[in-house]
């Protein structure tokens, strides 16, 4: 499972998620939300150190060619990962707006809870459904 920016825009739309009027869960809000939850890409160790010659397609012959059609597997799924969210940071954002959205001040300066499962259960009844 993997959710990228325009489906989880989508998603927040469909679902009434994103509040205008709202202090802490305007679209711009739930868009930063998503930015700082998805996947981030781990430095490997070397990386910077390896040699780029099955990159342009030197090498010994198919073995070369081979190196690069996994090198491109290997990056299309790089980002992927780094543009996207997967199954556990989408929960965690979707648990970061209900946090923003119903344990925080609105507009009116008013908490409609301050526990969290029970902002969580709000938004799966009155947003998600």
């Amino acid at each position: 499972f993997s959710m990228h920016l325009e489906e989880f825009c989508d998603f927040i739309s469909e679902c009434g998620i994103a509040d205008e009027n709202a202090e802490k869960c305007t679209m711009e809000h739930c868009e930063a939300m998503f930015e700082s939850t998805r996947t981030k890409p781990k430095a490997k160790k070397g990386d910077e150190e390896k040699g780029h010659g099955a990159e342009k397609g030197e090498g010994k012959g198919e073995k070369g060619k081979k190196d690069v059609v996994k090198k491109k597997k290997k990056n299309k799924k790089e980002r992927e990962e780094t543009t996207s969210l997967h199954r556990n940071s989408f929960f965690e954002v979707v648990l970061r707006l209900a946090i923003a959205k119903y344990c925080t001040p609105d507009g009116f300066k008013k908490v409609r809870t301050h526990d969290v499962s029970e902002a969580f259960k709000i938004m799966c009844e009155q947003n998600i459904r």
